[in-house]
């Protein structure tokens, strides 16, 4: 009906005109109270309930002026109220697709920027969304059988909104949703319901930039799922309806623009990581509790703090006794074997998606680190990451930033190793993919700089990236295992065969094995020199100038 300027328009499902009245349907609307799931955009979603049923109620209050310029602006119209949604809602289950069922909706005024709108829909009870299932999902038995329906299903989903001319424009697993009740008995073909459709678009045929995005934003949201490049073949062959090699052969810029678009945007949208802590120590009571209290504080929740004490015989424990009893911490206990093997074990007892091995006498900076945690965030093929570091030494700090890398695994080894353009001289300093430090453990017969190893094979073979900002605080110290000049001797004559394994680089990367020897033989004579061992860095210059 319609009132001076104003226009008001209602409408209520006839199984529901006892509970929601038409003549004061938008009255009753504005007055409802309930649990509020979320606001934003001068929308507010929340659950009530009427006579034991329960409902959602959208209500829009007008996005303004500025959010309708904004729009247009970008070259997407506006979404001015529940006008969109109610519109899907009907359209959906005109074509047997699972949706929300609307009850009532009611639109008042006449200006775009302010006009008063809700809409009611019934509450599904029961369900769970795609992306929450996906979690856990690969923990079933059933896990493949049940991952193939979801996939042929969500791609009849799809296909058939599109062929309808409905594109959803944030087709994201999250909004797909499925009956708990089929999860625990999985016969037949799963029933999806397809949620959140106040954006969704309503034509005679969905233009294909709109069936890319539609697309793409299924891939993007199904990247962190555990789908294989057979599930995604498999979703192109149901959503085409067509043989696979046909349907690639048929629109292949088509998939090439999905792939493309779905890269881009789980590149911009970093999503969380698990990080823990690895800090092995022996002796080193003194510093403990203070690189710990570090690495506690760099942390977010979930994360963990691994302590392996390597048979220390000095107050570690005690030190830690306060942390431990507070269930802060987690302490194992070893026979002295050395730090390679207390890291190794670390990384066995770790769960995080990624390692950061703290030594106990480094402390953890807390923006170098939340760095390097948004770089794997937004990369999570990234094996390693690592940042600069600051050293401290008798109260004077020099802070190391780190130079950028310049891409290209057999570039950057030659830097790291050979032409010394960019080094870790810490383990504090970088954070790495636990199933990569899996696969290249420490070598446990190395007590010194056995993390150049380490790092030297992954940046061979791996994915890499380097931050310039300092991650940790390193203390130099008279009994640090750094200073020990005597083992730096043994080092030089065993490091090169463990760094130039065989096994673990290209064949392409060995012939750089001559000149870091030579390198680290410079390193002792320098070390030897400065320690005032002036007749042994004679005899390391002379082997120096022979390699």
């Amino acid at each position: 009906m319609t009132r001076g300027i104003t226009r008001e328009v209602t409408w209520v499902d006839p199984g529901y005109r006892d509970v929601f009245p038409p003549a004061a349907v938008f009255a009753h609307a504005a007055e409802i109270k309930g649990e509020i799931y979320r606001t934003g955009h001068g929308r507010v979603t929340m659950r009530f309930e009427r006579g034991r049923r329960a409902f959602f109620l959208k209500r829009h209050s007008g996005v303004g002026w500025r959010e309708i310029f904004k729009e247009l602006c970008q070259g997407r119209l506006p979404v001015l109220g529940a006008v969109n949604e109610w519109r899907a809602l009907n359209h959906l289950r005109a074509i047997n697709i699972p949706s929300l069922r609307p009850v009532a909706y009611g639109r008042q005024g006449r200006n775009p920027a302010r006009m008063q709108s809700f809409l009611i829909t019934q509450e599904l009870p029961g369900t769970i969304n795609l992306e929450q299932l996906a979690a856990t999902w690969r923990e079933r038995p059933d896990f493949v059988a049940l991952k193939r329906k979801l996939i042929r299903q969500t791609a009849h989903v799809a296909a058939a909104m599109h062929d309808a001319g409905v594109n959803h424009r944030d087709l994201y697993i999250c909004h797909l949703e499925i009956k708990r009740d089929y999860l625990e008995r999985p016969v037949g073909a799963p029933e999806l319901f397809v949620f959140d459709l106040h954006r969704a678009q309503i034509r005679k045929q969905v233009p294909r930039r709109w069936r890319v995005k539609d697309v793409a934003a299924l891939l993007f949201s199904a990247m962190d799922a555990g789908l294989t490049k057979r599930d995604y073949l498999r979703f192109i062959k149901h959503y085409t309806h067509t043989p696979l090699r046909r349907a690639l052969a048929v629109e292949p810029d088509f998939w090439r623009d999905v792939r493309r678009r779905a890269e881009r945007v789980y590149a911009a949208h970093p999503k969380p990581v698990s990080i823990d802590c690895v800090i092995p120590t022996h002796n080193y009571g003194r510093y403990i509790a203070q690189s710990v209290d570090s690495a506690l504080r760099v942390l977010r929740p979930g994360d963990r703090v691994i302590v392996v004490d390597d048979g220390s015989t000095d107050d570690t424990r005690q030190q830690l006794r306060p942390l431990i009893d507070a269930g802060k911490i987690d302490y194992h206990y070893q026979a002295n074997a050395g730090v390679s093997a207390a890291r190794n074990r670390g990384t066995r007892l770790a769960r995080g998606d990624y390692l950061y091995f703290l030594d106990a006498d480094d402390r953890a900076l807390k923006d170098g680190f939340e760095k390097l945690r948004r770089a794997v965030e937004r990369d999570h093929a990234l094996a390693l990451a690592f940042g600069g570091h600051t050293s401290v030494h008798k109260h004077k700090k020099r802070v190391h930033r780190q130079k950028p890398l310049r891409g290209g695994n057999a570039r950057d080894f030659a830097d790291y190793i050979a032409r010394r353009r960019f080094t870790t001289v810490t383990a504090s300093v970088a954070i790495v993919r636990r199933d990569i430090a899996l696969k290249y453990p420490y070598p446990e017969d190395l007590k010194l700089s056995e993390d150049i190893a380490v790092y030297a094979w992954i940046i061979a073979n791996e994915r890499v990236a380097a931050i310039p900002d300092p991650v940790a605080e390193m203390l130099r110290h008279d009994d640090s295992a750094r200073n020990q000049t005597q083992d730096y001797a043994t080092l030089s004559g065993r490091l090169p065969g463990i760094v130039f394994d065989p096994d673990k680089l290209p064949p392409a990367l060995l012939k750089w094995k001559k000149r870091y020897t030579c390198n680290l033989l410079l390193e002792l004579f320098r070390a030897q020199y400065r320690a005032g061992d002036h007749a042994a860095a004679r005899h390391t210059y002379k082997r120096a100038l022979r390699c």
